[in-house]
Parts: C-alpha cells; sequence; structure tokens
C-alpha cells in the first residue's frame, strides 16, 4: 500500500520499481517528455504544404513517417536549423574564398541578371570542414550555353576536382536535391557566352547535413544545418537537434514536393529536464549531471567540444584546456603529441601560410606569374582543366635561394664548373661573327647530369648552326648528338636537353655570310620533372622544376631551402595554351614536419636532419656521396675519410 515516491536528484526512472542514473552518453534526471507540439500529430503535409518557419526551445524533435497507402508518392524534404540568436545567414555576391560554415551564395541581388561573358567562381572551404551542403533555392541559367557548376574539390586550390552539377534552365531543391562534397571544399562556377543572360541562382550552403535514420539521432543546433529526408526514402525518420549554447533554436522547412497526403510530421519541444543524449565528443560526467569533454577535445562542461588544434593536445577528459606540444613534437591524434614522423624534422603539421598566385587563376598562353620571393618553403601545384587537357604544352621555372650567387653568364669558350649559370655567344643584340667555331664545356664536379634550356636561340639557317652533345668525359672524344639547330626558336619549341653523364658540350659554326643574333641558354644539375604526388627538391643550389609536353594529370613540388632562408622563383617562355592549367604557389610554415633532404635522415631527437653513412655535410644537409677512394661508417656530419 505504499506510495510511490519521488526519484532522487540526478536519477530517472527505471521498470517502475526502481530508479537509476542517466545512461552513459546522456545527461539529466527525466524521461523524455514532450512540452509542446507545434504541428498537430496527425496533419499530413501534401505538395509544398509546410509549418511556417519555427522557433523552439533548446530541444526540438522532428518526426516523419509515411502513409501506407501513398508511400509511392513522397519525395521528400529538406529543413534548416539554427540557434534563434545566432547569426544570420550572409550572402556572397562576391566571388573568391568563403570561410563561413553557413551562408548564402548569389550571382547578385535577386532580379537582377547576371553579366554577358561571365566567369564567377566562389570557393566555399570553412576550416575544418568534413563536408560542404548546397542546397538551391532557384536557378535561372540561359540554356544557350550558361551553366552554373558545383565541383568537389580535392584540396583549396580546387587544382583537382570531380564535376558535381552542371546545370542551366531554370529548377530548384525539388527537382536536383542536395550537392554535397565530402571533402570540406566546394567550388561554384558561373560561365557565360555573350548573349541572352537570365536571373542566376541563389543557394545556401551548410557543413551539417543530417539524414534519415529510424531511430532517434542527435545533432548540434548551435550552428546552421541542415535534415534531410530524401527522395526514394524508405520508412520513418526521426531527429533531436539539441541546443547546447543555444537558448532557443529556429526551424524552416524549404521547397519540396512530398506529394499529397504523403507523409505526417510532428514537431515537438522537449524538457530540458529530460535524459538528453551528450553533445559531440563529449561523455556522461561520473555523477550524470552533465557531458564532459572527450580527450582530444576542449570546452566547457555541457559542450560543445572542439577538436584541439594542430599543435596542441589534450589527454584527460574535462575541460581542461588543450596544450601546446612540447618542442620538436607534432600533434598525433589530438590526444597526445608525439616526435615528427622518421625522415622528416621540425613541430607541426605544414599548413601553407600564404598563396602567392591566386589558387584558380587559370595561366594561358605566356601568362605568367612574376618572379617570386618566398620563405624558405614553397609548395608548387599545377593541375589542367579536364576541357582543355589536350592544349597544355607545359612550362618550366627555375628555383634558387634568394641570397645565393647570381647565375653567371659565359661569353668566353672553354670549360665551365659552375653548377648554374648561363651561356651565350655574346651580350643581346650583338651579331655572332662570320666562320665561327666556338665551344663551351659544361662540366661540373660531381655532377649527374647536365640540364639546359634555351631562352631563345637566332641562328642562320643557311649553314649555321648551334649543336648540344652529351659527352661521355670531359674530352668530349667520345659523344653523341642531343641537338643541331638554327633558324629562330625557344623552350616552347624544343624544350630542355639533359646529358645524364654530367658532362655537356656547345658548339655554334657558323659559315662566311649571314649571321644574327645567336643564342642564350641556362645550364643547372638539378631538375624535378612532375609527379602526382609530392616530393621535396632542395632549393640550396639552382634548379628546375618542368611539367613536360603532353603530360597527363596533375604535378605538385615542395622546394626545401636547408640553408637557404629564402628562395626566388622564376617562370620561364612556355605556351600552355588558353585556360589550359591551375597554378598555386604557396609558402609553408618552416615549423612544419619537413622531409628530410635527399640522403639524410631524422636526428635521433627529430630536430634536423643528418647524412646518412657513406655521404658527409652538415647537420640539415646538403648530404654530398663519399668521392672515390673515401668512405664514412656512421650517419651524421663527420667528414669521408681516405
Amino acid at each position: 500500500s505504499g506510495a510511490c515516491e519521488a526519484c532522487p536528484p540526478l536519477t530517472y526512472n527505471f521498470g517502475a520499481a526502481s530508479c537509476s542514473m542517466c545512461p552513459v552518453g546522456t545527461y539529466g534526471n527525466a524521461d523524455i517528455t514532450p512540452s509542446e507540439v507545434w504541428i498537430e500529430r496527425n496533419n499530413p503535409i501534401g505538395a509544398n504544404i509546410f509549418p511556417p518557419p519555427l522557433t523552439g526551445s533548446s530541444r526540438l524533435r522532428v518526426r516523419y513517417s509515411i502513409n501506407s497507402t501513398s508511400a509511392q508518392e513522397d519525395q521528400g524534404f529538406v529543413a534548416v536549423y539554427s540557434p534563434h540568436d545566432g547569426p544570420s545567414a550572409l550572402e556572397f555576391y562576391n566571388t573568391g574564398t568563403i570561410t563561413s560554415e553557413f551562408g548564402q551564395v548569389s550571382d547578385g541581388p535577386l532580379g537582377q541578371f547576371y553579366p554577358d561573358n561571365a566567369n564567377m567562381e566562389w570557393i566555399i572551404a570553412p576550416p575544418g570542414a568534413s563536408q560542404v551542403v548546397l542546397y538551391f533555392d532557384y536557378w535561372d541559367i540561359d540554356p544557350s550555353g550558361d551553366f552554373v557548376f558545383v565541383d568537389r574539390c580535392v584540396d583549396l586550390t580546387c587544382a583537382s576536382y570531380s564535376l558535381l552539377a552542371g546545370l542551366n534552365g531554370q529548377g530548384s531543391f525539388m527537382q536536383n536535391g542536395l550537392y554535397v562534397s565530402d571533402t570540406g571544399v566546394m567550388r561554384i562556377r558561373l560561365t557565360s557566352n555573350g548573349w541572352n543572360t537570365r536571373q542566376g541562382f541563389q543557394a545556401f550552403f551548410v557543413t551539417q547535413l543530417a539524414d534519415c535514420e529510424d531511430t532517434n539521432h542527435t545533432i548540434s543546433g548551435d550552428r546552421y544545418g541542415l535534415i534531410r529526408r530524401a527522395p526514394t526514402t524508405v520508412g520513418r525518420c526521426e531527429w533531436t537537434i539539441a541546443g547546447y549554447e543555444a537558448t532557443q533554436l529556429d526551424l524552416r522547412f524549404l521547397q519540396t514536393d512530398p506529394g499529397a497526403q504523403a507523409g505526417v510530421l510532428s514537431i515537438e519541444e522537449i524538457s530540458s529536464s529530460s535524459c538528453m543524449p551528450c553533445p559531440p565528443n563529449s561523455d556522461s560526467s561520473p555523477d550524470g549531471s552533465t557531458c564532459i569533454c572527450r580527450t582530444g577535445y576542449s570546452g566547457p562542461d555541457g559542450g560543445p567540444c572542439a577538436q584541439c588544434e594542430s599543435g596542441t593536445y589534450k589527454d584527460a577528459p574535462g575541460s581542461g584546456a588543450c596544450e601546446a606540444c612540447p618542442p620538436l613534437t607534432y600533434n598525433f591524434g589530438a590526444a597526445s603529441c608525439s616526435m615528427c614522423p622518421v625522415g622528416t624534422y621540425g613541430n607541426a603539421d605544414i599548413t601553407p601560410s600564404e598563396v602567392w598566385i591566386e589558387r584558380n587563376n587559370p595561366i594561358g598562353a605566356n601568362i605568367f606569374p612574376p618572379p617570386l620571393t618566398g620563405s624558405s618553403r614553397l609548395r608548387v601545384r599545377y593541375s589542367i582543366n579536364s576541357t582543355s587537357a589536350q592544349e597544355d604544352q607545359g612550362f618550366v621555372a627555375v628555383y634558387s635561394p634568394h641570397d645565393g650567387p647570381s647565375a653567371l653568364e659565359f661569353y668566353n669558350t672553354g670549360t665551365i664548373t659552375s653548377e648554374f649559370g648561363q651561356v651565350s655567344d655574346g651580350p643581346l643584340g650583338q651579331f655572332y661573327p662570320d666562320n665561327a667555331n666556338m665551344e663551351w664545356i659544361i662540366a661540373p664536379p660531381g655532377a649527374s647530369q647536365v640540364v639546359l634550356y634555351f631562352d631563345y636561340w637566332d641562328i642562320d639557317p643557311s649553314g649555321d648552326f648551334v649543336f648540344v652533345d652529351r659527352c661521355v668525359d670531359l674530352t668530349c672524344a667520345s659523344y653523341s648528338l642531343l641537338a643541331g639547330l638554327n633558324g629562330q626558336g625557344s623552350f616552347m619549341q624544343n624544350g630542355l636537353y639533359v646529358s645524364d653523364t654530367g658532362v655537356m658540350r656547345i658548339r655554334l659554326t657558323s659559315n662566311g655570310w649571314n649571321t644574327r643574333q645567336g643564342f642564350q641558354a641556362f645550364f643547372v644539375t638539378q631538375l624535378a620533372d612532375c609527379e602526382d604526388t609530392n616530393h621535396t627538391i632542395s632549393g640550396d643550389r639552382y634548379g628546375l622544376i618542368r611539367r613536360a609536353p603532353t603530360t597527363v594529370g596533375r604535378c605538385e613540388w615542395t622546394i626545401a631551402g636547408y640553408e637557404a632562408t629564402q628562395l626566388d622563383l622564376r617562370f620561364l617562355q612556355t605556351d600552355p595554351g588558353a585556360q589550359a592549367g591551375v597554378l598555386s604557389i604557396e609558402e609553408i610554415s618552416s615549423s612544419s614536419c619537413m622531409p628530410c633532404p635527399p640522403n639524410s635522415d631524422s636526428s635521433p631527437d627529430g630536430s634536423t636532419c643528418i647524412c646518412r653513412t657513406g655521404y658527409s655535410g652538415p647537420d640539415g644537409g646538403p648530404c654530398a656521396q663519399c668521392e672515390s677512394g673515401t668512405y664514412k661508417d656512421a650517419p651524421g656530419s663527420g667528414a669521408c675519410e681516405a
């Protein structure tokens, strides 16, 4: 005959015979009980019949089910949720890079037509986002050649991308749905021809998307996001939208057509005294009264919990702050810090700090960036627009230490032992003599190759020639002809010439009549060809990076100065074809975990790189192979011994 008693604080009723704490992953002290129904539970939603925009408590539960008699008519819906007191969704008319987590993108105010010959571009790249979700309110694009494109980009450069959509005519969500880039970077492009424009487009983007699930799942309402019941979804859906910082939430349904009598929708406020799921990246506190951030995540009790930034860590759950990693370590999994991986040195993840060229500025015929001076780490990336890949003719760029020696110019014939320089028959504009027989041998000590690039040649075609030879040794007694040139030309016609013996000869011969301006060429001993994956090359000496004609795919290089504090980069003459490629050049923080230079490995503490056995040089490189007759049997900066 005893009466039912109230459960103690921080417990909830479990089976009516006892009270227990909230289950793991939740917090509070009572069963979930809706306190207000915003939409009558059995009010079917038909074609474009939606609840008005709603403002509710910090907990909203949305449920949707199908009438079995009309399930085949269901086309789904989308709703946007947001904190009531949060910032409004910004509208971006100007092209460029957008780092906001939510907003609207449009070519201009509603009713204003986009221009002829438009080439507008937006890149949406919120820091740390795992996805970008785009919803079109509408598009009205002239179908006679104008398009709005949506691209999934591999990274912020959009050098590598896949097309999600190419739209024209008129349309809206109910025809095409959402577009999702699962890389966290999305690009929108609007292109138009020279006639007939229309009103353009308006789209909404977020970084949070919760699809339909049969069982209830909780999502954070502290930021803008979307809930979606995709067309052809079968069964019921349920979401709980929980504001951990927000005290009220807004919910707005977007255009769709679920079909007459297709579904039943209910939207409920949930009491804040309920056992509520913990916010993302947190777990129940020991007493179940709140939720605490996990290791690797920081924030107040109750959330939200943000992942520790690169270079910081947190190794215990709770509200403690993320701490900086100790020197010579880098962030590894956010919960601990480790030394840089074998083969690298430094103390942080690689993060570009400056983009020298607008990331999506196509380079056309002889359109190149000006000569650049950057930090001791430059990353160069290049990719092809799929529509014009066949036009790509490649390019060459020369890199060098900014404070290093200038490239010497050699007019006098003879043997040249420099690792880099320019060779010419004389000053620019001065004609070479009749009956010339001029010869240069380029033989840098220890070089495995000599690479020659012609800025130009202007050789009389009636019998004069400039020859390039691959010599077996310094005598050039045995050689093979790499090129015999006359007339007029430059790199874009003939490319580079490489002697893989480390010895090259250049000869200029002329007959007794008609001379011209001769030639000018640049030589180095380092050449890095295009590779799809990033590879590191030393910037402490002059060298060339090359995307050879007919190369397919993307290229990436990291030019690292181990002794040089700044690097120069200069692009040489070429013709990649109109709109052929996209080029980005980034400075990389010197605090990054950087690859060791060739022939070296990480030091024991990871602070630098040391030369391997058989190679000698200072810590940090460069490391040269021991000469014939010498050896070095331990890693480090020791000298090779006889």
